[in-house]
């Protein structure tokens, strides 16, 4: 996956995000992906499971909104840089996605 594919992919995965679209979020994973929210979560295992529970645990809507870069690439480690804006919140996120599991999908 080169810089123009992962961009594609993040700008997919925050529009997944806000619009809880199943078909939208399970083109982002694999059948296998373990998926955490945050590092030391116990991974969510299998696309169902992941989309499963995004739409189980859904953010009010108009509430969400982020927005990533790619930061670099290493092989199969993909790095971007962000920030998520949930209502009056803002995170800075640094997140790392494997390219290989994310392909296998598609």
């Amino acid at each position: 996956m080169d810089r123009q594919q992962f961009q594609a992919w993040l700008d997919a995965y925050v529009e997944a995000w806000k619009t809880y679209d199943e078909a939208k979020i399970g083109a982002l994973f694999a059948d296998d992906v373990e998926y955490r929210y945050h590092p030391i979560d116990e991974p969510l295992k299998g696309r169902a499971a992941v989309v499963a529970n995004w739409l189980e645990n859904k953010d009010d809507a108009g509430t969400y909104d982020a927005d990533y870069e790619v930061l670099a690439i290493d092989g199969d480690v993909h790095v971007a840089h962000g920030h998520n804006h949930i209502s009056e919140f803002t995170h800075a996120l640094i997140g790392v996605a494997l390219g290989k599991r994310i392909l296998e999908s598609q």
